[in-house]
């Protein structure tokens, strides 16, 4: 049972760094959040009380109350369809075990496990806006910057360019690599699969702003909760990175976390692991970001540069390699004590 976690995390992680991340397999096969995406735009569509007003400002509160409701029984849709399909696939890899073997049983539990890993892409479309910016070209940085993240990058200029791709990579680093691996060792496939959907319905309907505000509230209070335990695993990842990798600062990662740097940002979760890399490396992100609509202004974290170069960005992609190599022994500690704990409960009853 143990070497079977060991082999489905090795297969997982290999075959998102082999395959990467693609949109449809097979030229016809959609990718799982493709269709996690439809779903969630099919329920918005349909109970989004605010959508029946036409405009911002024209809901009364009981229109709100309405709306939140609606937003709770959406995110109990999610959760019981990403659940059930989890499950599904993982009886079907059940059921391969028993006629070919528990080896094939493993293998496609972890090329399960791969497509829904976002590290390659993740690292690729980082490293795109460091060799643009190492090559001075402004626009081709804001194009690939506005491949990762919602702000309007081409009104940006380097510095912010350069600083959003290093903010898209620590905030990423934990939505598409750590809290996946983390929610399938607690809970298999149907775990991950969960906290894919309920992170794929954030980043479509979890804002603060018209039309969201009261029917995303549900969905982005749950993605925080899913979050919470991997963002502080992944700062602690980066900081012990730091101390390993040459270059980085494993203490600096430390002084910004104990400083709490970390509660300057926004988001309850990203801004741990954006702090542990602003002190790795000696770097200041965030600062004003420019959205469809709105212009926002951030509060800073961390204490060194705000002028982040592609050099940074290259360092900031060795030091998010060195995290991941920390947090899979991690994780693969923390699933081998799941099952001896597990095995010991079973042996007492």
């Amino acid at each position: 049972m143990m070497w079977g976690g060991f082999v489905v995390l090795v297969v997982g992680i290999f075959g998102d760094v082999l395959i990467g991340d693609r949109r449809y397999f097979l030229g016809r096969i959609p990718h799982p959040v493709v269709v996690m995406g439809g779903l969630v735009s099919l329920l918005d569509r349909r109970w989004n009380v605010a959508r029946e007003s036409g405009e911002e400002g024209m809901m009364d509160e009981g229109e709100r109350i309405r709306a939140r409701r609606r937003g709770l029984y959406s995110l109990w849709v999610i959760i019981l369809v990403s659940g059930g399909f989890g499950y599904f696939l993982w009886w079907v890899c059940e059921e391969v075990g028993l006629v070919w073997g528990e080896v094939w049983s493993w293998i496609l539990e972890g090329l399960c496990l791969s497509v829904l890993l976002a590290g390659r892409s993740l690292y690729e479309h980082v490293s795109r806006v460091g060799v643009a910016c190492e090559g001075g070209d402004l626009g081709e940085m804001q194009k690939s910057l506005q491949m990762i993240v919602s702000r309007r990058a081409s009104l940006l200029d380097r510095w912010g360019v350069a600083r959003g791709a290093f903010e898209s990579l620590s905030d990423n680093y934990v939505d598409g690599v750590l809290s996946p691996l983390f929610w399938w060792v607690l809970f298999g496939l149907p775990g991950i699969f969960v906290y894919k959907m309920v992170n794929t319905a954030d980043s479509m309907v979890g804002y603060h702003g018209w039309p969201y505000g009261d029917y995303g509230r549900w969905v982005a209070r749950a993605d925080d909760v899913m979050n919470a335990i991997p963002a502080r695993l992944g700062a602690l990842s980066v900081m012990l990175g730091g101390f390993l990798m040459r270059g980085a600062s494993g203490l600096g990662a430390w002084r910004m976390l104990r400083l709490g740097e970390m509660h300057a940002h926004r988001s309850p979760s990203a801004g741990w692991p954006e702090a542990a890399f602003a002190g790795a490396l000696g770097l200041r992100l965030g600062g004003e970001r420019v959205y469809p609509g709105e212009i926002r202004a951030e509060h800073w974290v961390g204490r060194g540069r705000e002028e982040v170069t592609g050099g940074d960005i290259r360092k900031g992609l060795r030091l998010y390699m060195y995290a991941c190599v920390v947090h899979f022994v991690f994780l693969w500690g923390l699933y081998m004590f799941l099952v001896w704990l597990i095995d010991e409960v079973m042996m007492r009853w």
